[in-house]
């Protein structure tokens, strides 16, 4: 009888300490959303075209515009955050002519970008304002008025910010956002078609892009 006791204590025992070490491997329960969604608003700073080779137009100054994004994110860990965004922007251009007279007519160029990436913190997963770095890669589909409809150009981006969490599900988002519209690779360039004199052949390779835009999160 005493065997039976004395093993029983030693079962039970036995069954303690692998309950507490049980409970000391088990993760802790997670205190981050594993989704994140953004609306932002911003400005953009656009580059200036040149053309490849002696035409008439020597440059197409390109305005700084209005930009409108949205983002989607799912966080794979409280460190990295995969994220898809969506951005549009219409920035009105402007041929500069070298002639007397100065400037050809106007004309728009409309930019849907779509881009997937990986974002960094660097800042601890508890604090309310975390810093960031990310890596985009994408495609813009380019419109211009004209005669030629849509084109699509690669479109890689790198951005730098800050978030902010006053509460555990709503917050706030400001970024700067570069990206580079990769016009061509090789060859005699990219044609840009519009109402005034047909197609215009760039010699430059990007159309360098800088959005600076703030807007609000929802985690969930």
């Amino acid at each position: 009888m005493r065997g039976v006791v004395r093993w029983s204590f030693a079962l039970v025992a036995l069954l303690l300490v692998f309950r507490n070490a049980a409970a000391q491997e088990a993760p802790a329960p997670e205190r981050w959303p594993r989704w994140e969604a953004a609306v932002l608003g911003g400005y953009r700073f656009e580059g200036t075209l040149h053309p490849l080779g002696d035409v008439d137009v020597p440059r197409i100054e390109v305005d700084n515009t209005y930009t409108f994004a949205f983002s989607l994110g799912y966080n794979l860990n409280p460190t990295f955050e995969t994220e898809i965004n969506y951005s549009y922007a219409s920035a009105p251009a402007t041929p500069v002519s070298g002639a007397p007279g100065g400037a050809g007519a106007g004309f728009d160029i409309g930019m849907h970008e779509f881009q997937a990436g990986i974002m960094a913190y660097l800042s601890e997963p508890e604090a309310r304002v975390r810093l960031y770095f990310e890596l985009l890669l994408g495609a813009t589909v380019l419109n211009t008025t004209g005669d030629v409809g849509e084109t699509v150009k690669f479109t890689p981006g790198i951005s730098l910010g800050v978030k902010g969490y006053p509460s555990d599900h709503v917050g706030w988002r400001a970024e700067a956002h570069y990206t580079p519209m990769f016009l061509y690779n090789t060859g005699n360039g990219t044609d840009l078609c519009f109402d005034y004199g047909g197609c215009w052949n760039t010699g430059d390779r990007y159309l360098q892009q800088v959005d600076v835009r703030a807007g609000a999160t929802f985690r969930f």
